[in-house]
């Protein structure tokens, strides 16, 4: 599913996507298996001078394959990822990063988006090359506070590829 439009602006800010108590099961394939947000392709979002976010909330993506962000892949300028009381089981990236979430800025080395995690649970993803669970690149920001990571797999960092080791408290795994 790719994110294609916005709900009502607020000024100054700007929900791109929402999903509260929602359920993905896959499998997919492709890019972004459950959910793909692309903030880049949308014309309006997430310009220098406001402030967009996708916001994750009580949702369970399960059993999601993509060759890359399995269960979420977030691409963007500008932008802040928020996911909260959520669960991602048995997600598999299979030719890329982030077996279940995977975020990542449009221009590559520029760090512009930021992201929070909070209490959510990664149980037996697999990346077949980074972050398991969660793969970050270009990420300026970063907080993650009670999350488990349990039995997530990859060829390297198997729980979090982070562009950064600051800002995560109360994590188990």
């Amino acid at each position: 599913m790719e994110a294609d439009e916005t709900a009502p602006e607020q000024p100054g800010k700007s929900q791109l996507s929402l999903f509260l108590n929602s359920r993905f099961v896959g499998p997919a394939g492709g890019t972004g298996g459950g959910v793909f947000v692309n903030a880049t392709v949308i014309p309006g979002t997430c310009s220098q001078g406001q402030s967009c976010a996708v916001s994750v909330t009580s949702s369970d993506f399960e059993q999601n394959t993509a060759d890359t962000g399995s269960a979420l892949l977030v691409v963007s300028d500008v932008l802040q990822v928020n996911i909260s009381d959520s669960k991602f089981t048995s997600n598999a990236a299979v030719n890329g990063q982030g077996g279940a979430v995977y975020v990542t800025s449009a221009d590559f080395g520029v760090r512009t988006v930021g992201m929070a995690l909070t209490n959510t649970t990664f149980t037996s993803n697999y990346a077949s090359q980074n972050g398991g669970a969660i793969s970050m690149e270009d990420v300026a920001d970063a907080y993650i506070s009670n999350c488990t990571i349990s039995s997530c797999t990859a060829w390297r960092r198997p729980a979090c590829n982070l562009p950064m080791q600051r800002a995560i408290e109360q994590c188990s795994g």
